[in-house]
């Protein structure tokens, strides 16, 4: 890789930290902001389903308006970059919880369109065959989720406004962007992804079996990501008692497996990061899952935890690279991301009524569930990629 590819590639992969700064910010200041504006913290599950609808929202308009008008992906990517930065010095000035909910459609509107578009610029330095690439962005994106929590709670403890924190939180993205502009400005790998047919019309989408299998590959995969994102440091503390900041530090386990298992797959030969990366990754899934729904203790159920975070680390950049390398266009890749958004909410909310449920005992196995329905759409996906 030439100094040509190399700083765009970095520039890109930047962008996807500055995404998940923008998606990590708000759970820890939920609280803060509520005692603040004077609403019950629980207003802020919309704040969180309008936002993700959003991300929805974007990813499926924008891959259409790449196919329909020629928009590349990094004038996207630069749009969504601008919006974020604006959009977190603007919600320093917010007082409502109406507010919030109006200010969380542009926080998903910008973050799709970082996140997909990011995504579909990356994947054009991918090899035939390989999901490295994908997989170094995603380690990108989860070196930005687990810092910025990190970095507000520090920032909290220093009786930090949660204004200052917003201001802090556009600072950062808004230097990502300029670094980003000043990388890519001769970077032609972002070129429009579009796939003809022989009558030269681009396939119909929404009617495409694989596009289908790897929707709904990714919303599984999501919503049982989201279930222990969302609520694993619950599930230790009621479920396994421990004390409150010893189960907080399990997600950064959790996450720092996820690190593990994306970085693997990129240093990996490019053969064994494709297709042979989600079957390991689903089976081990599957058996930590398992696992996890017959221990009773803390110490292996912590290990099983980052094990876990191993294992399911490489399905999102892979099946991405899947659907990139597929088909070749930039509306049918980010409409399968488009999915993932609402696996966030589903895994959200499921994770909620399971631990509400017996206890917490139907968590694990409920993942693992998704872990085997997750196989068979892995055998089926895999049958039709190779047919079509």
């Amino acid at each position: 890789m030439t100094s040509n590819t190399l700083w765009p590639l970095i520039g890109t992969l930047l962008t996807l930290t500055a995404f998940a700064i923008s998606g990590t910010a708000i759970p820890p200041l939920i609280t803060s902001i509520a005692d603040d504006i004077g609403v019950a913290y629980t207003g802020f599950a919309y704040v969180v389903m309008v936002q993700y609808f959003s991300f929805f929202l974007a990813c499926l308009l924008g891959g259409w308006l790449c196919e329909r008008y020629g928009v590349n992906a990094r004038s996207f990517v630069l749009l969504g970059l601008g919006v974020l930065t604006l959009v977190f010095f603007v919600g320093t000035q917010l007082t409502t919880l109406t507010g919030f909910i109006v200010w969380a459609i542009l926080l998903g509107l910008a973050g799709g369109l970082v996140e997909a578009f990011g995504c579909i610029i990356i994947s054009n330095y991918e090899k035939p065959g390989s999901a490295k690439m994908l997989n170094l962005s995603q380690v990108f994106y989860c070196l930005g989720a687990m810092a910025a929590p990190l970095v507000i709670a520090m920032m909290l403890y220093r009786q930090f406004s949660w204004q200052n924190i917003f201001f802090v939180m556009g600072l950062l993205i808004g230097v990502i962007t300029i670094v980003f502009l000043a990388l890519t400005q001769r970077d032609e790998s972002d070129g429009v992804q579009q796939e003809k047919t022989p009558n030269g019309n681009a396939k119909p989408m929404y009617t495409d079996a694989l596009f289908i299998y790897l929707s709904i590959m990714l919303f599984v995969y999501v919503t049982c990501e989201s279930m222990v994102a969302s609520w694993i440091a619950v599930y230790f503390e009621h479920k396994l008692a421990i004390s409150a900041p010893n189960a907080a530090s399990r997600l950064v386990l959790f996450w720092a497996g996820v690190v593990v298992g994306r970085f693997v797959v990129a240093v990996l030969p490019a053969r064994y990061s494709l297709w042979k990366a989600v079957f390991c990754g689903i089976i081990l899934m599957i058996l930590t899952a398992l696992l996890g729904s017959l221990v009773l203790s803390a110490a292996p159920a912590t290990l099983l935890l980052f094990l876990h975070g191993v294992a399911i680390g490489p399905l999102w950049p892979t099946l991405v690279a899947i659907a990139s390398a597929a088909r070749h266009r930039a509306k049918f890749t980010s409409g399968v991301i488009a999915f993932s958004a609402i696996g966030v909410t589903t895994g959200s909310g499921l994770g909620s009524i399971l631990l509400k449920v017996a206890d917490g005992r139907l968590f694990f196995p409920a993942i693992t569930v998704g872990g085997v329905v997750l196989l068979i759409l892995a055998i089926l996906t895999r049958r039709r990629y190779y047919d079509s």
